[in-house]
């Protein structure tokens, strides 16, 4: 992937039994992560352009005495190139 590689954030929150990531002008939701990011990447994966996607979880929907425990297990980057990888950071 190119050093010129777009870098978009997107915000991931967990509610009515689904999860929903917003940012970048897309706003997408599905019932499990795998299907997120399929959603995710099909939105911005279909221009050919390489772009670092991070999605990061939005802490504050949990309690304060968890928070501490969560953070890196939601935040992760996908990668949009050509072949539409994805890297789990």
């Amino acid at each position: 992937m190119s050093e010129r590689a777009e870098r978009i954030e997107l915000t991931l929150k967990y509610e009515a039994g689904a999860w929903h990531a917003a940012g970048g002008g897309v706003t997408v939701s599905h019932a499990d992560l795998a299907g997120l990011d399929r959603l995710i990447l099909d939105a911005f994966g279909t221009d050919g352009r390489a772009r670092r996607i991070h999605v990061r979880f939005d802490r504050t929907g949990l309690p304060s005495w968890l928070r501490q425990y969560q953070a890196h297990y939601f935040n992760y980057v996908l990668r949009v190139d050509t072949t539409a990888r994805e890297e789990r950071a």
